[in-house]
């Protein structure tokens, strides 16, 4: 939750 637009890639959330 805190990446600006890349997301799950990385394990985050679903941005853009």
């Amino acid at each position: 939750g805190q990446t600006p637009v890349f997301p799950r890639i990385f394990g985050h959330e679903a941005g853009g």
